[in-house]
């Protein structure tokens, strides 16, 4: 079985006493982490002797300091890791692993959550997951994110939907998986007035080059698959 070909039902959405760790804290959760830290070293410094001032010292500065930046982050997404992403998104971005998807998933965290900034809506997480490849470093990510609930037929400020990325990158399974779960094919996109296969067919740029390929000519190759893919979908369903 091909690596890419990774079964959903495999996947947990949450995985039970997953816990978080500092390195995957959301933006209020870190500042509360630094308070707690800050406090516990004004606790311990008179146990300290000679470093007694100098760690009274650093933990009042990182009490002080996150403090105002819990203060600053009210009415911050409580998901978010930076203010124009989720922290599924910024999660998916960095090419973690399923374990920090779990953890947010724990905290209720929303898979089809966004932003929008000056009325333009950013890219859902299974748009991120999905461009650029991605999904192919990482082929579990698609069908976690799909297993939690993922709308496939989310739009971006473009009009399109996670399947315009999919071709776009040449991830087969991934268009493979969104078509088994209703992406609407005949979608068109904004500005052009095409859905993600004419769009694809109508890109005369140079290929660019993705890291998950060894050839541009691979990516081609891959992308002629999954667009075939979509239209043999499009006459079956016929």
């Amino acid at each position: 079985m091909s690596s890419l070909a990774v079964s959903a039902a495999s996947l947990p959405v949450v995985v039970p006493g997953d816990k978080p760790t500092p390195l995957n804290l959301t933006l209020q959760q870190r500042a509360k982490f630094g308070v707690v830290v800050g406090i516990s070293l004004l606790l311990v410094s008179p146990l300290l002797g000679v470093m007694f001032k100098a760690t009274l010292i650093v933990g009042l500065g990182i009490t002080i300091i996150s403090l105002l930046y819990l203060k600053a982050l009210r009415g911050i997404d409580k998901f978010s890791c930076l203010y124009d992403q989720t922290a599924l998104q910024y999660d998916i971005f960095q090419e973690r692993g399923v374990s920090h998807y779990s953890n947010l998933f724990y905290f209720g965290a929303n898979p089809n959550a966004t932003f929008k900034e000056a009325g333009k809506v950013k890219p859902s997480a299974l748009h991120w997951a999905v461009s650029l490849g991605r999904s192919i470093n990482n082929p579990s990510v698609v069908p976690y994110l799909l297993k939690a609930g993922a709308d496939v037929n989310a739009l971006n400020d473009e009009g399109e939907t996670a399947l315009f990325g999919a071709l776009y990158s040449g991830d087969v399974e991934a268009v493979r998986l969104l078509l088994a779960h209703g992406v609407d094919k005949t979608i068109k996109n904004r500005y052009m007035g095409q859905t993600a296969a004419q769009k694809l067919s109508a890109e005369r740029g140079p290929l660019i080059s993705m890291p998950f390929y060894a050839s541009t000519e691979k990516l081609q190759e891959n992308r002629i698959k999954a667009v075939l893919l979509v239209d043999r979908h499009g006459r079956q369903s016929a």
